[in-house]
């Protein structure tokens, strides 16, 4: 059952990172009105949070479980999640690259709402926020967070790179 997963998890980020690094760099690029509603996390001026996005769940810092692979960027865990698999890419960012994450079976709206929370614990800026994905930006670093529903499991897949219009 693990091997059958772990294919399916290989499958599902080969066919998802093409169409993400593309997705990637238009949300970080996005704009929206730059209203802020009382959320956890700060808004860049530019910030776009789509009005189905699910707001931020309270999160303290230091309760947070910090993915191993991206600890020096500070990049949190959902729940007990397990990496599925990480696949490095060129970046100045330790690590950086494509990380598929298991999302204990919740559902999208848990998910963002955690991240959204999370990061935002941690000091990261929200760019985009959107029902099943978020692009955020700490003062190095660049990062999607997309969920995938599936029948028996959730998968949420992050890239990590660069900050965007860094050189």
């Amino acid at each position: 059952m693990t091997e059958v997963r772990s294919i399916s998890a290989r499958i599902a980020l080969i066919l998802t990172i093409a169409l993400l690094s593309g997705a990637f760099l238009n949300a970080c690029n996005g704009s929206g009105d730059g209203e802020d509603s009382d959320s956890l996390i700060t808004q860049s001026d530019d910030a776009d949070v789509h009005e189905n996005a699910p707001d931020p769940t309270p999160v303290e810092a230091d309760d947070l479980d910090i993915i191993d692979e991206w600890e020096e960027a500070g990049v949190p865990r959902f729940r007990d999640g397990e990496v599925l698999d990480f696949e490095p890419h060129a970046s100045r960012i330790e690590n950086g690259g494509t990380l598929l994450l298991d999302g204990v079976n919740a559902d999208s709206d848990e998910v963002i709402a955690f991240y959204r929370g999370a990061l935002g614990a941690l000091g990261w800026v929200e760019r985009r926020v959107g029902e099943r994905e978020m692009t955020a930006e700490s003062d190095v670093a660049s990062l999607l967070v997309t969920v995938n529903e599936y029948e028996d499991q959730t998968l949420i897949m992050m890239i990590l790179t660069d900050r965007l219009g860094e050189s």
